[in-house]
């Protein structure tokens, strides 16, 4: 394997993100910075030290997996006991898991490749020697969602062996720092049950306002999110109106959420999806007395769960009317 191929991964993760929307998935881009401490046999009497600054982008492909690669400078380190300058750049191809504690707060564990580029320069010849490869990479930390898009980390990340037998080898320990933007949103889908008494023929739409109910409508919702759509407000404001036409009627909302996060986590997400239908019902007109609030978690799917499709269908609260 050579630079071409590192450049060929990275091209492809690139170009994907142009049709990643059809398929659920979200690129992201993030800004890291840290902290290094070289640790080798050669060096530990000094232990040379500086500062790492790095991009990544890559595609969330579901809720807790992304991958990514990414590009890091090394601040150059330096062995004074040996008097020996070290200039290192790299590239990084690794896929990430977040564990979900809350709707905002994750444990994540990052694994991956790193291809080096290093230069070995004597301070005193002025004399340099140059070589490349690949190491390990891992990386530990936890992770803050100030919302469906905007993240922070904060982490550990330990790279093995740098370096050759040609200019020798060091181990890296960093500490990192580093916020990422996730852009857009998974795409959702609007599912609608027509009334139980046929149409007529001449019916445009799925439904009329004035038809009577029983009625079931289902709202979906964005990866990790409880916030209503444009799409699906339209859904929800349709609803109302059929609630404030029928006095007697009363609505049941229905949070759900795919099989994902922790069951804490879901079941928290999956109030809260409930209660933002609920918001806007009320915002609507709607009166409170009237509405009731349950949540299936994952025990109710629709779809498939072992599916990205299956479980974008899943993210949703089920609105039913009933007189």
């Amino acid at each position: 394997m050579n630079n071409k191929i590192i450049l060929l991964l990275m091209s492809g993760v690139v170009s994907s993100a142009s049709w990643a929307a059809d398929v659920n998935w979200q690129p992201f881009i993030s800004l890291n910075g840290g902290y290094q401490l070289a640790n080798d046999d050669n060096y530990h009497h000094t232990e040379p030290r500086g500062a790492i600054l790095g991009v990544r982008a890559g595609l969330q492909l579901t809720q807790p997996f992304s991958v990514g690669f990414g590009y890091q400078y090394d601040d150059t380190l330096t062995a004074k006991a040996s008097d020996v300058d070290i200039a290192t750049w790299l590239l990084d191809v690794s896929a990430r898991y977040d564990y979900y504690l809350t709707p905002n707060i994750s444990l994540y564990g990052r694994l991956g490749v790193a291809h080096w580029n290093t230069e070995k320069r004597n301070t005193i010849s002025a004399v340099s020697v140059r070589d490349n490869g690949f190491s390990p990479l891992s990386e530990i930390g936890v992770n803050y969602s100030l919302n469906s898009n905007i993240k922070f980390t904060a982490g550990y990340q330990y790279i093995n062996g740098i370096g050759s037998s040609k200019i020798g080898n060091y181990d890296s320990h960093a500490v990192m720092l580093g916020v990422s933007y996730v852009f857009g949103e998974n795409k959702v889908n609007v599912l609608l049950t027509p009334p139980s008494l046929p149409q007529k023929p001449d019916v445009q739409s799925e439904y009329r306002i004035e038809a009577p109910v029983p009625f079931l409508s289902t709202v979906t919702f964005a990866l990790n999110s409880a916030q209503i759509s444009d799409a699906m407000s339209t859904i929800v404001d349709d609803a109302a109106q059929r609630v404030k036409a029928h006095p007697s009627a009363t609505v049941e909302i229905t949070g759900n959420t795919d099989n994902t996060g922790s069951k804490a986590y879901n079941q928290d997400l999956a109030e809260r999806r409930a209660k933002s239908v609920m918001s806007r019902l009320l915002k609507q007109g709607v009166d409170a007395s009237h509405i009731t609030l349950k949540n299936n978690v994952d025990n109710d799917p629709v779809a498939s769960n072992e599916t990205e499709a299956g479980r974008a269908e899943n993210r949703r609260a089920d609105i039913s009317i009933i007189n």
